[in-house]
């Protein structure tokens, strides 16, 4: 993410003329409430950086989060974290402790050997980590099982179509240069898991002024072995004008995989970050058919929840989503955290929301 953010991407445009369906809004039942923010002390945690996505553990209260860092500044690596909440406000996030992630010869991922992005606890043992990828040196995208100590387990099976291929110097299929699986999410069941790529395929690819169709992929962890369970559309906005990066960065699972919780991001040099949050529902989502234009088929239905440039903070790269514990007045915490791109003009923040309308 760090290099996309400083170098102007040039997004292809196609002309299609196959019908575009149109979702229905989910119900609002689900309600978002800002409490507070707080932020990470870099000079205390000078390699806590680059962090995108994590997840709540329960049993210790602490948070799982994933750097998105390629083995460049440290080896590619996870971190726990703490952060304190006194009646919903958050108090200084405190790093506990950092995991290096090893590949299947036991070694630290070296030097863009992967592109880590997402992040899901898996019972009280496993981590499950997304890659996007590394197109340029051809390193394909994957999700990954690993031990809590950062020693590798298992691939999970990913569509081949996510893996990127050439004829010549023409990309023709696949993830697109730091824009592959950036979102992973186990839901509360815990069993079904699922990841989005954070724009369009090469294959899917729409014109920027039309809605951008990503793949929501869905897996079954309850069986002896993982299982794909197929893939539903997401319709990401538009490329807004003037804007050089765009995608969604999160997902967050919020029962068996009908709805979920969706961060999308903008960013450009002259207009700075632009991030809102939505509530999808992929029960109004059809299948995907590899036989149709993605855009074309049925995708999750919608709703904005809250547009962060309202809530008068500060406004930076944020990323991760969260579910965190139960609140005293109801509902749950909702911790949306920044990855600071290891910048020093950016920080680490972490913002709260009171939840509601969710278990």
């Amino acid at each position: 993410m760090a290099s996309r953010l400083f170098v102007l991407l040039l997004l292809a445009t196609s002309c299609r003329t196959a019908p575009v369906a149109r979702p229905t809004p989910p119900a609002a039942d689900v309600t978002v409430t800002y409490l507070g923010a707080a932020t990470l002390d870099r000079v205390a945690n000078p390699l806590a950086g680059g962090l995108s996505d994590w997840a709540w553990d329960p049993t210790t209260g602490d948070y799982a989060v994933i750097s998105d860092d390629p083995s460049e500044h440290a080896p590619a690596r996870f971190y726990w974290l703490r952060v304190p909440l006194q009646h919903g406000q958050p108090g200084a996030p405190q790093v506990l402790g950092e995991t290096v992630l090893r590949g299947p010869d036991g070694q630290p991922f070296p030097l863009k050997g992967l592109d880590p992005e997402g992040l899901a606890l898996w019972g009280t043992d496993a981590v499950l980590v997304s890659s996007e990828g590394v197109t340029s040196r051809g390193v394909p995208p994957f999700v990954g099982v690993f031990g809590r100590d950062g020693a590798w387990r298992a691939w999970l099976p990913l569509p081949e179509h996510f893996t990127a291929e050439t004829h010549g110097k023409a990309q023709t299929r696949g993830v697109r240069e730091n824009y592959g699986l950036e979102a992973l999410s186990l839901c509360p069941d815990g069993r079904t898991l699922l990841a989005m790529n954070e724009a369009p395929l090469v294959q899917d690819l729409p014109a920027p002024a039309e809605p951008q169709p990503l793949r929501v992929v869905r897996w079954d962890l309850g069986g002896n072995a993982p299982v794909l369970a197929g893939e539903r559309v997401y319709r990401a906005e538009p490329v807004p004008a003037g804007i050089q990066v765009h995608g969604v960065t999160s997902l967050l699972c919020l029962d068996g995989g009908r709805r979920a919780l969706v961060l999308e991001r903008s960013w450009a040099l002259t207009l700075g970050f632009l991030v809102r949050l939505y509530l999808a529902d992929f029960s109004t989502a059809e299948a995907v058919d590899d036989a149709a234009p993605l855009a074309a088929q049925r995708p999750a239905s919608k709703r904005l929840l809250v547009d962060l440039g309202t809530l008068g903070v500060r406004m930076d790269n944020f990323e991760g989503l969260a579910l965190g514990p139960p609140l005293p007045g109801g509902g749950r915490a909702l911790l949306v955290i920044s990855d600071d791109n290891f910048m020093p003009f950016q920080v680490t923040e972490v913002l709260v929301f009171a939840l509601g309308g969710v278990d």
